[in-house]
């Protein structure tokens, strides 16, 4: 999706068109739902998070003044509503058993070293690669600093390149 497109979506929706706001909604939901259930492995509890978050966002939607920042925001309120509820877990690594896989597919051994990797550069990888956020946008969400950002993303590359290759 256009990050222009977006943008046009929210300041139409801060002006009361809520054909845009349900674009956003639509089009924002399951990849929210995604990354919540990834921080704690319950659906209703990723559920409830992505739910109060959009429901703080709407209200909270006309006080953007930054509609590119948009979808970092949405993001962020998704990571807050977890850690308000106190029931925010680390991300958790999924059994052998959960996984379907075939037998040496790379696909798979690849996604095992990601969940292998410490939370933070979990994280970090998730949002930047599987969510296709930006450094800057990753680094408002996590809020912390895009040094920090690049440079956990190098150690879990460095961590993946070592453990794809057999090193």
């Amino acid at each position: 999706m256009e990050k222009a497109q977006i943008a046009l979506w929210v300041v139409e929706a801060q002006q009361g068109d809520n054909a845009s706001l349900d674009a956003l909604y639509r089009h924002f939901q399951p990849l929210l739902f995604s990354y919540a259930y990834k921080s704690c492995h319950d659906n209703a509890l990723a559920a409830d998070a992505v739910h109060n978050a959009w429901l703080k966002v709407m209200h909270g939607l006309k006080k953007l003044q930054q509609p590119h920042a948009f979808r970092s925001w949405l993001y962020r309120a998704v990571r807050w509503q977890l850690v308000d509820q106190g029931r925010r877990v680390q991300h958790q690594s999924l059994d052998d058993d959960q996984l379907i896989t075939t037998p040496g597919d790379p696909e798979m051994d690849l996604l095992r070293m990601v969940n292998q990797l410490p939370g933070g550069e979990r994280e970090v990888i998730e949002l930047f690669y599987l969510h296709e956020l930006s450094i800057e946008e990753v680094s408002d969400i996590l809020q912390l600093a895009s040094g920090t950002i690049k440079s956990r993303l190098f150690c879990a590359r460095q961590t993946l390149k070592q453990a794809y290759s057999g090193d």
